[in-house]
């Protein structure tokens, strides 16, 4: 069932904080293309990604958030080989991965706990799909060329975005109660 309560307008206040949050992220994400590994840049630019979005999505939770911060996130870091694609094709990727994420975040609405595992399971499937969209562009054609490696790292990017989904998760839910973030999603709101 969709909740109408999530399709509101955007605050340029809220817009500004998705553009701090992609700034953030970005700059994780450069941190570790020009000091790391490529598999390893891969999987912290990945984690960096995943945190920003559901801290985005915590924090406001509106439709369209993560879509929003995926484009800026992907603006922010167009020139960065960090998953094998730059320019226009990463902001596709990026888009198509926010789509997946926000398809997902509507039409399921499940908490178990308190645990939103829309979010959680949307975040795993959009962390997958960023690898899939980019290899897909890299590969150009995938069902002729789908290569061992390839699969062992889409696994790798479910489980990036569960565990770093369910850590974001974690991470807000003991500094939601606290006054100053309290205040500060009262400011958001009003």
């Amino acid at each position: 069932m969709l909740a109408y309560e999530h399709f509101r307008k955007f605050l340029l206040k809220e817009i500004l904080l998705i553009i701090a949050m992609a700034g953030i992220t970005a700059a994780v994400i450069l941190l570790a293309v020009t000091h790391t590994r490529p598999y390893l840049a891969i999987i912290i630019s990945l984690a960096a990604g995943v945190v920003g979005m559901n801290l985005v999505v915590h924090a406001l939770h509106k439709s369209g958030s993560a879509l929003l911060f995926y484009f800026i996130l992907a603006l922010f870091t167009l020139p960065l080989d960090d998953l094998g694609v730059t320019g226009w094709d990463k902001i596709w990727v990026y888009l198509l991965a926010g789509v997946s994420f926000e398809l997902i975040f509507m039409l399921l609405k499940i908490k178990i706990h308190n645990i939103p595992l829309d979010v959680v399971i949307g975040t795993s499937f959009s962390t997958l799909l960023i690898v899939f969209f980019s290899a897909a562009v890299i590969l150009a054609r995938i069902p002729d060329q789908f290569p061992l490696d390839l699969i062992n790292l889409l696994i790798v990017a479910f489980f990036v975005g569960l565990a770093f989904s369910t850590l974001a998760f974690i991470f807000w839910f003991i500094f939601s109660n606290y006054k100053s973030v309290i205040r500060f999603r009262n400011y958001l709101l009003y």
